[in-house]
């Protein structure tokens, strides 16, 4: 299996848990660890013509993306590389020693916090969204989804 990890830009605040978005080329694999199947339509790279290479010569290939805040895009960003490495772990259950980013995690968002702090039209942007994070609906879970499924299609076959 091939692994590929890597950050994205987005609009999550420093200051919140920094979302990891897994997929898998295989609807199986996807299912199987539960990931996504990609959606992404359009100009590719370098890492999306290497999974569709590996795809098609029967290589099972996932993706795992930590997306990380727009206003600190720049490495290092142990917060960012914590959150990845988790994920891999999860879904692989490789052991990655993350817990050892917990201490320069901290350090990292205190210091964009201190940043922040400094500059008044910063800061009051970071609360708009620390208050948009706060306030999104959770997504279910695509197992959460795949049962509520199962559940509806017993209850059509049961029904007749």
């Amino acid at each position: 299996m091939v692994v590929t990890l890597g950050a994205m830009v987005g609009t999550n605040p420093h200051s919140r848990p920094f979302p990891v978005t897994g997929s898998a080329a295989s609807p199986a694999l996807a299912a199987r660890l539960g990931l996504s199947s990609p959606t992404y339509q359009g100009p590719t790279g370098v890492v999306g013509t290497l999974h569709d290479t590996l795809d098609r010569a029967g290589v099972p290939v996932i993706s795992l993306r930590v997306s990380v805040p727009h206003y600190v895009p720049a490495p290092p960003n142990p917060k960012a590389t914590r959150a990845l490495l988790k994920r891999f772990e999860d879904v692989t259950g490789v052991r990655t020693g993350f817990p050892r980013l917990d201490r320069p995690a901290s350090e990292w968002e205190q210091r964009v916090n201190d940043a922040a702090n400094e500059d008044e039209e910063v800061s009051t942007y970071v609360r708009k969204l620390e208050r948009g994070y706060d306030d999104a609906e959770p997504l279910p879970s695509g197992e959460d989804i795949a049962s509520e499924l199962e559940a509806f299609l017993r209850e059509q076959r049961d029904g007749d």
